[in-house]
């Protein structure tokens, strides 16, 4: 609950603070679990409720901070939004041109879970995923790719999420073309510590194939199940060097759309 008099936190405060710890985690010891982090106001003012004046720390830090037993980092936050509410489809035209900003970004679980129980088609029990990958537009959280540690076969990873929201057209084709890139190839060789060449992926599907991956993915397993299909695709990773190729050769294919 807000206090009174100079103990007043400002107005955005509070959702300001929410946004932050699903983000980020502390800036002076790195712990990511939602529970144990708050944000302090750099200059102690409570009323100064700005961005700039933001800093996630867990609570011990916190305290060593109020305390001056801890110095604060220079840390500078982007302002980075779940994306929209609309009934309506967004074309490309609405929602995306091609002097966007795109990035592909490392992001919290508690985040891309929060995205994609928000967005994803029916329901599936996410989780499972060792690191989860933002695709960000003009600062706007669009689409979100989930990668695990393989566990069948030869192949590098698994890709265990590909979620956009429903009504942003061919968003999902755009998240197919980043995968393709080398930065995230490069973020996944970090997370994963080793060379990663191929990303793999497992789906049940009610068809003999998977629309969004027939143009993207190399079609190498189907395995007939009840009430549909176990459809395998595999990705080649590093095939764009660069996220702007990537988005040019996307907009090259849609620009009739």
């Amino acid at each position: 609950m807000n206090k009174a008099g100079e103990e007043r936190y400002s107005a955005n405060w509070e959702k300001l603070s929410k946004k932050l710890r699903l983000l980020y985690s502390c800036a002076c010891c790195g712990e990511n679990e939602y529970s144990k982090k708050e944000v302090h106001h750099i200059d102690e003012n409570k009323k100064n409720g700005s961005i700039e004046n933001a800093i996630v720390l867990c609570k011990e830090c916190h305290f060593l901070v109020h305390q001056k037993k801890q110095t604060i980092p220079d840390v500078k936050y982007e302002n980075i939004h779940i994306s929209v509410k609309t009934s309506t489809t967004l074309n490309l035209e609405n929602w995306i041109n091609k002097e966007s900003k795109i990035e592909l970004k490392k992001i919290p679980s508690t985040l891309a879970n929060k995205f994609r129980k928000r967005h994803i088609k029916g329901w599936v029990k996410i989780g499972g995923c060792n690191v989860y990958i933002g695709m960000i537009v003009d600062g706007v959280l669009c689409g979100v790719l989930g990668f695990a540690n393989q566990e069948m076969g030869v192949y590098d990873v698994l890709l265990k999420a590909d979620t956009t929201p429903q009504n942003y057209k061919y968003s999902v084709d755009l998240l197919l073309y980043l995968l393709q890139t080398k930065q995230l190839k490069t973020i996944l060789e970090t997370k994963f510590n080793r060379e990663i060449k191929n990303v793999y992926s497992m789906c049940f599907t009610k068809h003999e194939s998977i629309a969004r991956y027939r143009k993207h993915g190399e079609f190498i397993k189907k395995v007939t199940t009840e009430g549909g299909y176990n459809i395998g695709y595999l990705f080649t990773l590093g095939k764009y060097n660069t996220i702007k190729e990537a988005v040019s050769i996307f907009f090259q294919k849609h620009k009739d759309k």
